[in-house]
């Protein structure tokens, strides 16, 4: 979905054919990896390739950087919007938009409404019903995380359950 900068490994001609990396975004290897789509070309990922890159020493620095991240991610999905559910390039307008659509704009918006909800229902007369929703709403995170580990062919341990809770209670809402 995206080729990152950091480790990301390029064609000469094929980065010039698409017109090199664009300023309009936050995320320019986002863009980048969309606008090689579009031209068609084929994206491949090396999983055992190793590579080195600096992560962020702060709260503070992982804050900004998750911002940007996110930010221009949705800048790239804007961008190209109009390929969204076109006949050519399938991939791209029948996967890979829908996908960020998502899980990059659909999802992060209402998951602190989700999460607001929830903290309002423990204090309502019938709290039962939007109990089970974020609980629904958990296992749904919990699902894509098995289906994560199952792809990437590693084994999922049960303790992760409790770190997926931790992750929604308080990742989450630093990143919102």
């Amino acid at each position: 979905m995206v080729i990152p900068g950091a480790i990301g490994a390029f064609r000469r001609n094929s980065i010039i054919e698409v017109g090199g990396f664009d300023t309009d975004t936050l995320a320019e290897d986002c863009d980048l990896t969309m606008r090689l789509l579009r031209k068609g070309y084929v994206i491949h990922c090396c999983n055992e390739a190793l590579a080195f890159t600096e992560a962020p020493e702060t709260m503070n620095m992982l804050l900004r950087q998750r911002l940007r991240w996110s930010f221009g991610i949705m800048q790239s999905f804007w961008k190209h919007r109009k390929m969204m559910f076109s006949k050519e390039h399938k991939n791209m307008s029948w996967i890979l938009l829908p996908h960020q659509m998502i899980f990059q704009l659909f999802l992060p918006l209402m998951s602190p409404v989700v999460d607001i909800i929830f903290l309002v229902s423990i204090f309502m007369p019938k709290a039962t019903v939007l109990i089970i929703f974020y609980f629904a709403y958990f296992i749904l995170d919990l699902i894509i995380s098995l289906m994560a580990f199952k792809f990437d062919g590693e084994k999922f341990r049960f303790k992760y359950i409790f770190y997926l809770f931790i992750q929604r209670i308080l990742y989450r809402q630093l990143l919102w």
